[in-house]
């Protein structure tokens, strides 16, 4: 591995490229489903990234659970959630599993699946000063 002699790129193996189809595919699924499904992947491209169930409730006019149930069945795994590191004890957070999954879908979603959110092009201290006042009812971010 230190030898300057082997240089050369590696190509993608096939078992990436299988696991990145799947991945599209079950983004496919979710945007062409309609629905909750389309709903929750415009939602985390407005964003720019994670959103916890709660939030995707209140912005869908959904219930916390029905989201976890999407994000749970076989299409969601273009989902994966995270703990939230900055605050312990906070909700998980969904994301799309992975950068190309995001990339994906950022080409996919279209201006009238991001129409009416306010999350589309908001300045992102606006998105977490609301998130903020929401939550904790100040407005002023704590940092």
């Amino acid at each position: 591995m230190r030898t300057a002699g082997i240089d050369h790129w590696l190509e993608p193996s096939s078992h990436a490229r299988a696991v990145q189809w799947g991945a599209e595919q079950d983004l496919l699924r979710l945007l062409n489903g309609g629905g909750l499904g389309r709903e929750l992947v415009s939602l985390t491209v407005a964003a720019g990234g994670g959103l916890s169930a709660h939030d995707f409730a209140e912005l869908t006019g959904s219930r916390p659970r029905l989201v976890e149930r999407e994000l749970s069945t076989v299409s969601g795994r273009s989902f994966q959630w995270r703990s939230a590191h900055w605050v312990p004890g906070e909700p998980k957070i969904y994301v799309l599993a992975h950068e190309e999954v995001q990339r994906s879908a950022a080409e996919l979603v279209t201006e009238v699946d991001l129409a009416g959110r306010e999350l589309a092009n908001t300045d992102p201290s606006h998105i977490l000063q609301t998130w903020h006042y929401v939550h904790y009812g100040d407005s002023q971010i704590p940092f």
